[in-house]
């Protein structure tokens, strides 16, 4: 299933239901308005999205237009938060040694992620000694971050 996220003059967007050969998309209000609004609601939506995009595929939409992707914003325009997990070895050891700090030991055996609220700048760095994390382990870092921005994770 593909879908897309159209710029239409609102903080969030239209989502979009594309054809599987991205030449033709459709709006679907009446399941989610923006793709935020999907995902808030995913057991719901997710059925009713592979229903549309199954009849797309096969001409059946009859409100569908050309898939414009000049038209299309990132997926989640205003994302909660942002999680990436491509800390490369060879930066860190350039900004340590640029600091003139040593790196540690657990950072070539433990996966480093940077996350942050999509609405704040600040960038927090969370090592994870355990993979993947056990579910609330994120919202707890952040709770703890909130409350006393020196804790580290």
């Amino acid at each position: 299933m593909k879908l897309a996220t159209y710029h239409n003059h609102t903080r969030d967007g239209q989502l979009m239901v594309v054809s599987r050969d991205l030449t033709r998309a459709v709006a679907v209000p009446a399941i989610a308005a923006t793709l935020q609004g999907a995902l808030d609601n995913w057991a719901q939506a997710e059925p009713r999205l592979k229903e549309v995009y199954a009849a797309l595929n096969q001409g059946r939409v009859p409100d569908e237009v050309a898939f414009d992707a000049k038209r299309c914003l990132s997926p989640l325009p205003r994302a909660y938060q942002w999680a990436d997990g491509s800390a490369y070895l060879n930066h860190v050891e350039l900004v340590r040694k640029a600091r003139g700090a040593e790196v540690p030991e657990s950072f070539y055996t433990d996966p480093l992620m940077y996350q942050s609220s999509g609405l704040k700048i600040r960038v927090s760095v969370v090592r994870f000694r355990d993979w993947p994390p056990q579910q609330g382990q994120l919202a707890q870092l952040v709770e703890q971050r909130i409350e006393n921005p020196r804790v580290r994770g």
